[in-house]
């Protein structure tokens, strides 16, 4: 992934951290079933503000950070949310680059 990029999630909920090192910390996606109670429970547990993006979600790349087991990701989704992603190589197919 490039900074300056525009990006697109295709099937997965990611979730939205505020900081990058609490993103690869954490989940780093769930399931639609289970991603509001799991955004609930590590903002809970962490004591900030989780929230998720949904399938569909276009975003900038606007910093990254590589850590050992991935990259945060720090995004500015369409809907105008600002966090960290944790981009796992396990679910990288689930991002795509979107044409200019």
């Amino acid at each position: 992934m490039k900074v300056g990029k525009l990006y697109q999630i295709k099937k997965k909920y990611w979730f939205l951290y505020p900081s990058g090192e609490l993103a690869t910390s954490c989940a780093a996606v769930a399931s639609e079933h289970y991603v509001e109670s799991h955004a609930i429970y590590w903002s809970e547990r962490l004591k900030c503000n989780v929230s998720y993006v949904c399938p569909g979600t276009l975003f900038l790349l606007l910093e990254k950070k590589d850590f050992e087991c991935g990259c945060g990701c720090k995004i500015l989704a369409a809907d105008g949310q600002i966090g960290w992603i944790f981009y796992i190589h396990y679910a990288a197919s689930d991002i795509e680059i979107q044409k200019a």
